[in-house]
């Protein structure tokens, strides 16, 4: 049972201050940073409490900062005040329990012991039983466009304490400030609070219970949804239905640009695609759009202007290569993409070698020094070529090698990878 005196009770606040500290995250409109929360809290949380218990309390306005989507445009986070990201998070905890018993097995995204490998494998279950069309679900602004009192009357269906819907919507319709300007929230549970995530479920379970309803095979990831069919036009059908009840019902808005029916090989879910070998068996890939994706995040982290040394870079490139091989562990290996990533970024690495020795004379010492001849580190040590035709040439190549940039610390993609399957194998 969900009540705000359960959500206040001391050991699910000390669960939930622990939770925020462990996340850290940057600070709200009021600039109370995590490490001071404790402190916080300590001199003002019977006052806080009686707020909460009497329903005086009101949230403060969430800071609006906005980030760039992998395909483009911006994704708006709203950032709570730590104090309301603690209060959020104790709601959360005491709701969770409720909800995991009502939501449907084939929602993954954000619940407890659920992920998004999980959500792959069981596309391809889908795929290898012959369910080989899908419909891929775009929602348009989905954490924008949630309407609140649809959202609370889902909630009140099994939330009977008055206190405790009345904080959430508190915490729903608090400001958002943008430039010094706050404006009144009439819409959306923006992503950056703890409770979003939950929300979002809530109100996207009743899509999963439709879809249920028809009989369609389906997994959905947060606002990511893909149902598996047996045709294009059984497909194409259910894409259109769907599509009314989403903006007809729900009231949410379906992306019909982004929303597409395609065979299981041009499909992609959660970053993975899929791939039919001749056996027909179907295997899990990574698309060329995840790969390019990385590569720009490789680019960015080599760049010669960005004044950090080569150990920081590589140790950057380190950390970003083994979550990249630990996410994208389920797909078949894919030596010859790769093991192009892993020859672009010896090239940078080379580039961003050539622009720390600056100079004719330290580059001529380093030439030297990796066993170039006097003859050759002379001549190209007073080079005007370009950094990256200097990169590519022999007498970079041949000196700086793939073998001493190992040594340097960079282990690279394919290796990486291999080491990663080899680990796995090892665990059966």
């Amino acid at each position: 049972m969900v009540t705000l005196e359960r959500i206040l009770d001391r050991k699910n606040i000390e669960k939930a201050l622990l939770q925020v500290a462990r996340n850290k995250g940057a600070a709200g409109v009021d600039g109370m940073l995590t490490e001071e929360l404790q402190k916080y809290l300590n001199s003002n949380w019977r006052v806080l409490k009686m707020e909460l218990l009497e329903g005086k309390y009101c949230p403060k306005a969430v800071r609006e900062v906005e980030i760039p989507k992998p395909n483009g445009g911006t994704r708006m986070l709203g950032i709570p005040t730590v104090i309301d990201r603690m209060l959020q998070q104790a709601i959360s905890q005491v709701m969770i329990p409720v909800y995991e018993e009502q939501f449907s097995a084939c929602s993954y995204g954000f619940r407890p012991k659920r992920n998004a490998h999980q959500a792959v494998l069981q596309a391809q279950c889908l795929l290898k039983g012959g369910r080989e069309w899908v419909v891929e679900l775009d929602l348009e602004k989905f954490f924008d466009k949630v309407n609140h009192d649809r959202l609370m009357s889902r909630l009140s269906l099994t939330i009977k304490d008055k206190p405790t819907l009345s904080l959430i919507r508190k915490f729903l319709t608090s400001g958002i400030l943008k430039d010094g300007v706050e404006t009144v929230r009439t819409a959306g549970t923006p992503q950056g609070s703890p409770l979003s995530p939950l929300l979002s479920n809530i109100v996207l379970d009743e899509l999963d219970k439709e879809i249920e309803k028809r009989g369609h095979a389906f997994i959905r990831y947060a606002d990511d949804c893909s149902i598996y069919l047996k045709s294009e036009r059984a497909a194409k059908r259910t894409a259109s239905s769907i599509t009314r009840y989403i903006e007809d019902k729900l009231l949410l808005k379906v992306n019909k640009e982004k929303t597409k029916v395609s065979y299981g090989e041009q499909s992609t879910l959660l970053g993975y695609s899929f791939e039919k070998s001749p056996t027909q068996s179907w295997m899990i890939q990574i698309p060329w759009t995840s790969i390019n994706r990385v590569k720009r995040k490789c680019k960015a982290l080599t760049k010669r202007s960005n004044g950090k040394s080569e150990k920081r870079v590589l140790e950057n490139l380190k950390v970003l290569i083994e979550g990249w091989i630990n996410y994208f562990q389920l797909a078949t290996a894919n030596t010859r993409a790769l093991g192009n990533l892993d020859g672009y970024v010896r090239v940078r690495l080379r580039m961003h070698q050539w622009k720390a020795w600056k100079r004719a004379p330290a580059r001529i010492k380093g030439l030297l020094r990796l066993g170039a001849s006097k003859r050759d580190a002379y001549e190209h040590g007073h080079s005007s070529k370009s950094y990256c035709r200097i990169a590519k040439s022999w007498v970079l190549t041949k000196t700086m090698t793939n073998k001493v940039i190992k040594k340097r610390g960079y282990l690279g993609f394919v290796d990486s990878f291999y080491l990663k399957k080899k680990a796995q194998m090892s665990m059966f």
